[in-house]
């Protein structure tokens, strides 16, 4: 008999691996680090170029573009 093991519910490594972008990005705005390429690739044990590639690949952002991006959904809107 077969064991049934199913991976349906489990999160794929790349929402995961965004999701951590995602929180050091976070972090970094909350504790007022400065947010940067380097930053968000040493948080994922990432070069700055491989983690260029893999952002642009899923995101279809570059790291500058996904980093004003977070910095402009701080932001309040106006009033």
């Amino acid at each position: 008999m077969e064991p049934n093991v199913t991976f349906e519910d489990a999160p794929s490594a790349d929402s995961t691996w965004l999701k951590e972008v995602q929180d050091a990005a976070k972090e970094a705005l909350e504790k007022e680090i400065k947010l940067t390429t380097a930053y968000l690739a040493s948080r994922v044990f990432m070069s700055d170029r491989q983690f260029a590639r893999k952002l642009k690949a899923l995101a279809y952002l570059t790291p500058n573009a996904y980093i004003l991006e977070v910095k402009l959904q701080k932001v309040p809107p106006p009033a």
